[in-house]
This record gives structure tokens, C-alpha cells and sequence, in this order.
């Protein structure tokens, strides 16, 4: 049986719409907005500037940890910005402990119940590597949890995704190690179930990491 992980934090700036709100919400103004916003994250992230790229990282994270209509809303439009991806791996690959953190989670939310963003992610030039770094080499344990996320959320919501995922003998070998190493107990889970989910054709089921 797949999991669809959701990352389960409770940080950022909510924005909660209940239903009068969101009747009179001018969604497409906000649309556009976001669009705007994410675009020039997309460009920070890949900054030189290692405050720029963690600031960056933590925008984004904050956008895709909003709730109800506006947290869908965020996953689509940084799916569809160019470089918005791509950057969010290079910030997890480059970018110091808490930038990782940010990115990680925000990766592991993006693909959460979307099949489009699930594909998309392993579709990044040098994802699953970046990915198996992070398992790997990461001094934050939590970006190492939220990197496993990542992949079990792509790979329970995208066949192809999962395929793509298998392929990659650095990023199995990592979900590997750090189920023998035993570190800890909550991100053992985490890599087996995404392990599990990747190299399985089940129906996708809900996995909380609490």
C-alpha cells in the first residue's frame, strides 16, 4: 500500500478562508500576485547571496503551508513557475542547514496530493541526487525526513515519478542506509514507507508524520 506523506507542521503565516471569506475572495487577483511573488523567489533562490536563498526557501515553505483553498492555489502556481523547482533543489543541495530545512519541506508539500507536482519534482535535473545527499550528508534531521517525504509523496501520486525515482541506484541506496542506520526511529519510517511506496503499485493512502 503507497503513502501520500503530509509533512503535518503547523508554522508560517496561515491564511485560513471560511466560506464567506472565500465567496468573496478575489482568487484570480491573488493568482496573478502569487505568480508574480514566486517568480522573483524562484530567481532568489539561486542567489549568491546565502540569506537571499534561505529567505527565499522560507516564503516558499510559508506559501505551501497555508490552508485550505489558497495552500492548493500556492502548490499549483509554484509548480507551473519556471526555475521555482529547480531552485527549490538547488537551495536543498547548496544551501545551508535551516535553507535545506525549507526546501525539504516545502518539496515534500508541493507534491502532497498533486499528481502534476509529484511528476514534476524527480523531473529536476539531478533531483533524486540531490535528494540522496540530503538522506545522506544533511546535519538537519528534519531536512533528511522531509527529503524522504519528497520522495513518497512523488512516487504515491505519480507512476512515473516512481519509475524514475527506482532508477536512481544513489537515491535507493540512501532510503537503504538510512533504514539501517537506525537514527532515528520517525525518519526509519519515513525512508521504509517511501522505499515501499516507490517500488510498489498500490493505492496511494495517507501517512502523517506527526
Amino acid at each position: 500500500m503507497n503513502l501520500d506523506i503530509h509533512p503535518a507542521v503547523q508554522e508560517g503565516d496561515d491564511m485560513v478562508l471560511d466560506e464567506d471569506d472565500a465567496a468573496d475572495f478575489p482568487f484570480q487577483d491573488y493568482r496573478a500576485r502569487a505568480l508574480a511573488t514566486i517568480s522573483q523567489l524562484a530567481r532568489d533562490l539561486v542567489s549568491d547571496d546565502d540569506r537571499q536563498t534561505q529567505h527565499a526557501a522560507s516564503r516558499l515553505k510559508d506559501m505551501v503551508l497555508s490552508t485550505n483553498q489558497l495552500q492548493r492555489l500556492h502548490q499549483d502556481c509554484i509548480g507551473e513557475i519556471d526555475g521555482a523547482l529547480t531552485g527549490l533543489i538547488f537551495a536543498a543541495r547548496n544551501g545551508n542547514a535551516t535553507t535545506q530545512y525549507h526546501a525539504c519541506l516545502t518539496l515534500a508539500q508541493l507534491a502532497w496530493s498533486h499528481d502534476q507536482n509529484s511528476f514534476r519534482i524527480p523531473e529536476v535535473p539531478g533531483a533524486p541526487d540531490v535528494l540522496a545527499a540530503v538522506l545522506l550528508t544533511a546535519t538537519n534531521d528534519r531536512a533528511k525526513e522531509y527529503a524522504a517525504v519528497t520522495v513518497g509523496n512523488c512516487g504515491a501520486n505519480s507512476s512515473a515519478a516512481a519509475e524514475k525515482l527506482v532508477q536512481s541506484e544513489n537515491l535507493m541506496a540512501a532510503l537503504a542506509s538510512v533504514i539501517r542506520q537506525r537514527q532515528s526511529a520517525r525518519l526509519q519510517e519515513t525512508a521504509a514507507l517511501a522505499l515501499k511506496n516507490c517500488c510498489s503499485n498500490g493505492e496511494p493512502t495517507a501517512f502523517t508524520v506527526a
